[in-house]
């Protein structure tokens, strides 16, 4: 079990472009991670996170979260598979997270994937299959025609080329159904290779690449084309260099359905850093740029740019704390949709 309370100082609170607004922000919250062990083998584990947001400014932006790292879990091992039940959830109104968001402060929705992973272990070959039933409900009610729901389908295939070295095939794909008539539904499928190393005892490298292809369907209010096809990729490197001192790069592009469109074509480049100054204390750095491009929808150009710091120390042997700032700035096409924020971060928490 684990408290917490975070209290957030920033200067541009609706993310506009013209105008900012500063507000300050209480945000208590609860976390519970448990794990039983139904036999030997076989776990239910759940991990739940819910507070609650307080402004002091713009009270309408008030909201209970669900944290987006909650989910109820179920691992089963049979023989050489292992199968995961599972039901990830949350509910959120911070509009910052996303960055095709621009002009508000709070953004409603929640999010649900329940489904089946599998894991079949041969030694020299991995096999993954995975069925996720997916739901995206807004709860603001002018963004009410992006509600939907989504059937998506994922399976790979490894090979262990050696004890440090893996390679394999990756396919993806899914259905995507909109609520409302104005979004238009969707079809999608990926496929493409990978690669994951351990170049060292505490460095990692991971490799993804591929090409995926969406088939708009016809009947919603947004003109588009039948299909768009895109080449995606992830290149990931993790390194921990001394027992201070620990971090990692990902850089890539990915395709997805978007929140005010149909697509959204992302590019990004993303680092962070940590170090313990001292037995007690630690520095984190993390630094990001992403330019993305909305299509068939509310068409939009944008590059974000972000830099955060954050220094943690110990307190007792259960409370700890941390204070941080983090910046962005959104340059965007149209430049109604730009914007800069300055937030400053103080966290306390406290673990039984």
């Amino acid at each position: 079990f684990q408290s917490g309370l975070e209290m957030d100082v920033t200067d541009n609170v609706r993310l506009a472009e013209s105008h900012p607004q500063a507000d300050l922000m209480f945000r208590p919250q609860f976390n519970v991670m448990s794990v039983w062990p139904v036999s030997e083998k076989n776990s239910l584990s759940l991990s739940l996170g819910v507070g609650y947001v307080k402004y002091v400014k713009t009270a309408s932006y008030d909201n209970l979260f669900v944290s987006p790292n909650s989910d109820l879990s179920f691992d089963l091992y049979v023989h050489d598979f292992e199968i995961n039940f599972h039901d990830r959830f949350s509910y959120s109104q911070d509009a910052y997270t996303d960055p095709t968001i621009s002009g508000t402060g709070s953004f409603g929705r929640f999010e649900n994937a329940s489904g089946i992973g599998v894991i079949w272990d041969l030694n020299k070959f991995v096999l993954n299959v995975g069925y996720d039933h997916d739901i995206y409900i807004p709860t603001s009610s002018n963004v009410s025609d992006t509600s939907r729901a989504a059937e998506l389908f994922t399976a790979s295939a490894g090979f262990n080329i050696n004890p440090i070295t893996q390679a394999g095939l990756q396919l993806g794909g899914g259905l995507t159904h909109y609520d409302k008539q104005g979004f238009n539904d969707n079809e999608h499928a990926a496929a493409g290779p990978f690669l994951k190393m351990q170049l060292s005892q505490y460095s990692t490298l991971q490799l993804a690449l591929g090409y995926v292809v969406y088939f708009i369907e016809p009947g919603g209010s947004v003109t588009n084309t039948s299909s768009i096809g895109a080449f995606y990729g992830d290149l990931t490197f993790k390194q921990r260099v001394n027992a201070n001192f620990a971090h990692s790069v990902s850089i890539g592009r990915q395709v997805t359905s978007g929140l005010f469109s149909d697509i959204v074509d992302l590019y990004y480049a993303r680092y962070g850093a940590n170090w313990r100054l001292f037995r007690k204390t630690s520095l984190g750095v993390s630094l990001s740029y992403e330019h993305g491009s909305e299509h068939h929808g509310f068409d939009e150009k944008l590059d974000r740019y972000g830099l955060g710091f954050s220094l943690g120390r110990s307190i007792t042997q259960h409370a700890s704390g941390s204070v941080g700032y983090q910046f962005y700035l959104k340059n965007a096409q149209p430049t109604s949709l730009s914007y800069t924020e300055n937030r400053l971060v103080l966290n306390l928490n406290y673990a039984f």
